[in-house]
């Protein structure tokens, strides 16, 4: 899950992408760290039962999102992000990662100047990828080659839902001749759930009989976000006062 460190620089190119300039009074991209919790129950109970040591049922969070207001109050964005933790045996190496994002929608409030807080929900997809690695050391190539499935990889997929309330603090804000710059930092908590847990598959291969796993379950993350304004759409940076 290498490319999860790709997911804030992809949010900030989002923003950017479908942020209309005119009637949008204010944006911000942000870049979040924290953790999420999900119900690893079942998998548990299924990799205790062949030996294969326990997942934890909180994960760290890395992601990044984008957002942009029609008028004064209606909130729109865009979200992603992802996880990742390992868990080892006497013999194999076993890996949970996941992604989601999501479209959001929500409404902001100005507390004061300087403080801002909107409830949201969001639409999106989340995977989950589980690896079980058996212990390869001084493996030959040819070895690799006589058994091809020495790694297995299986996927899990489906719709999730996100609810949250969000505040940040205006915490620097620089202005020139053509541009205000505003930077926040913040944070956002709430309860994701996934309708219909889905079944694992390896390869386009439908795996029957797989523990359930979804990502029901809390989660919370800080964040720190810019805010970029051109004097062409210049509004004061919170429109309520």
């Amino acid at each position: 899950m290498r490319k999860l460190y790709l997911l804030p620089l992809t949010c900030l190119l989002m923003l950017l992408l479908f942020c209309p300039e005119e009637g949008t009074s204010q944006r911000l991209a942000a870049i979040c760290l924290g953790g999420n919790s999900f119900d690893l129950e079942d998998l548990n109970r299924s990799l205790s039962n062949e030996n294969l040591g326990q997942l934890d049922n909180s994960n760290i969070y890395l992601g990044g999102f984008g957002t942009g207001l029609l008028g004064e109050h209606l909130l729109f964005g865009f979200e992603a992000g992802g996880f990742w933790q390992n868990s080892r045996s006497d013999s194999v190496l076993v890996k949970l990662s996941g992604v989601d994002a999501y479209l959001d929608a929500g409404y902001l409030f100005h507390l004061s100047e300087q403080i801002e807080t909107y409830p949201f929900v969001g639409v999106g997809l989340g995977w989950m990828v589980l690896k079980l690695i058996p212990d390869q050391a001084g493996l030959t190539f040819g070895e690799v080659l006589s058994s091809p499935r020495r790694i297995s990889k299986l996927t899990s997929s489906g719709l999730v839902l996100k609810f949250g309330v969000g505040l940040h603090w205006l915490v620097y804000q620089r202005m020139s001749e053509y541009t205000t710059e505003n930077w926040y930092v913040g944070l956002r908590a709430g309860y994701k759930y996934m309708p219909n847990p889905s079944h694992w598959s390896m390869e386009d291969l439908e795996i029957s009989g797989g523990p359930e796993v979804s990502f029901t379950g809390p989660y919370m993350y800080f964040y720190v976000g810019w805010g970029p304004e051109s004097e062409a759409e210049y509004q004061p940076v919170f429109p309520g006062r």
